[in-house]
């Protein structure tokens, strides 16, 4: 069977279409969800979020960095293994956007954060 040049010209096109719309749609599915902390509950847990607020203290432990992320309500953010910035950026009375993943820590909801952004 021989395939003429129009028939895989429309296969191509066909195929570049539906790469595009799978291109498209991955991209949408990384964008974290700006949500406010009181928004964030046990469905979220796997999804990136976006949250802004203020540093309400920090804690050092041995590989994280901890610290209590207040927008009217607190959360728990955590940096595995942070770098210079997140120590920088994670400091008590600083305002900041963090992005990162919801998941759930003895009982409680965290997020572990991906990037830290000062906002003050």
């Amino acid at each position: 069977m021989e395939l003429s040049d129009q028939l895989i010209g429309f296969a191509a096109a066909g195929c570049a279409v539906i790469g595009l719309g799978l291109l498209f749609y991955g991209l949408q599915a990384a964008e974290p969800l700006p949500l406010r902390i009181a928004e964030i509950d046990e469905t979220l847990a796997g999804k990136k979020v976006a949250l802004q607020g203020t540093v309400e203290w920090t804690r050092q432990a041995k590989t994280a960095l901890l610290a209590g992320l207040k927008d009217g309500e607190e959360i728990t953010v955590v940096a595995f293994k942070p770098g210079e910035g997140e120590l920088r950026l994670l400091r008590k009375g600083g305002t900041v956007k963090v992005i990162g993943r919801i998941q759930e820590y003895r009982g409680e909801l965290e997020v572990v954060i991906e990037r830290v952004e000062a906002l003050d």
